[in-house]
Order: C-alpha cells, then sequence, then structure tokens
C-alpha cells in the first residue's frame, strides 16, 4: 500500500503531484499525456482518408460497439429473441430534429438556458425553433414540449393575455409575423 505524505490535497491544489519511482501509475498528468501515442498521428492525409468513420463523417455510429445478445434475452418491446431492445425493429424512431417534438403545431415549452441558468415556460413553442434568452442573448432550444391544452394548465403556466416577445421568437423571426397567426407550419 502506498502511503502520501500528510498534506497531499496542498499538493493537489498547487498541481504538483506526487511522482513516486518511475512508473507510469505515479507520473504527473502531463507526462502521461506525453506517452500516449495516436496512432491517427502517425497517418498520412490519404490513409486517414480511407478509414471509413473518418471519411464518412459518421463518427458515433461507426465506433459504436454492439454487445452480444445473451441467448435468453428478451426483447421488451416486440417480445422475440435475437436483438438488444436498442436495435428492435418496433421501436421508434430516433428524433432527428432539435427539439423533442416535431409535429407541425404550436405547444408548450420548457426552456432552460445554458450560459446562464435561466428557466422559462413558453405557449409559443415550435419543433425545431427556440427562443432567445432575455439575459444572455443565446438560442434556447426547449428541453421539453407539452400539447397545447389550456384546461391541463394552470393559471400560472399559461396566460393568453401575456405579451408574446416577438423579437425572441425564432419561428416569429422566420415568418417575419406573429407566429400565433399560424395554426400550424403546414399551412
Amino acid at each position: 500500500m502506498m502511503m502520501y505524505p500528510q498534506g497531499t490535497a496542498v499538493n493537489y491544489q498547487s498541481n504538483m503531484y506526487p511522482v513516486v519511482g518511475n512508473s507510469p501509475l505515479f507520473l504527473a498528468p502531463a507526462e502521461c499525456l506525453n506517452s500516449v501515442v495516436d496512432p491517427h498521428l502517425q497517418m498520412d492525409q490519404a490513409q486517414r482518408d480511407s478509414l471509413p468513420f473518418v471519411s464518412d463523417g459518421n463518427l458515433w455510429q461507426n465506433r459504436q460497439i454492439r454487445r452480444a445478445v445473451p441467448p435468453e434475452y428478451l426483447c421488451h418491446l416486440c417480445f422475440q429473441k435475437g436483438h438488444l431492445i436498442n436495435d428492435c425493429p418496433w421501436a421508434p424512431p430516433k428524433s432527428k430534429g432539435l427539439t423533442p417534438y416535431q409535429g407541425t403545431k404550436r405547444c408548450f415549452g420548457e426552456y432552460a438556458c445554458a450560459n446562464c441558468k435561466r428557466k422559462w415556460m413558453s405557449g409559443n413553442s415550435w419543433s425545431n425553433a427556440g427562443q432567445t434568452c432575455k439575459i444572455c442573448g443565446e438560442r434556447v432550444y426547449p428541453h421539453r414540449q407539452k400539447p397545447l391544452d389550456r384546461s391541463a394548465y394552470s393559471g400560472s403556466e399559461f396566460c393568453p393575455r401575456k405579451e408574446h416577445p416577438r423579437h425572441l421568437c425564432e419561428m416569429c423571426m422566420q415568418l417575419g409575423d406573429y407566429c400565433r397567426k399560424n395554426k400550424s407550419i403546414g399551412q
């Protein structure tokens, strides 16, 4: 068992890591990073282009590791053996858009700005359209969207008389007009 001297927290706060011997387990982080060699750095451009995940741009899809399906595993969507639940043909299609809702009508959205941590709700939320944060000016897309049903919300969440800030709404800017005039995007 390795015994560290007293006060090692001070060493970590000052970026002075304890080095004991020449073992790679006890090297400082910068020395460990320099000793790791990336195989892509040793390739020329033609070899890098020949790699399927580099030339496609589908880095994530081609690097996913598929697990072997256990023989007793039963998919809970279609109740068939032979595939995992993530690979089930009955699984709903994954959302390709920027928002959870991909319909054509207006809905109720909940927003949370990652920069300034401001949260707000809006009854003028559309698919693949965000709103600009009032504080920091960043475009924010809703993390949750619900159908727009006035009876389902309390008075504080839905107020039809509240003024909609058109200069902050991406859909209003795309249409060039008030977004509530359009009942759906397809019209």
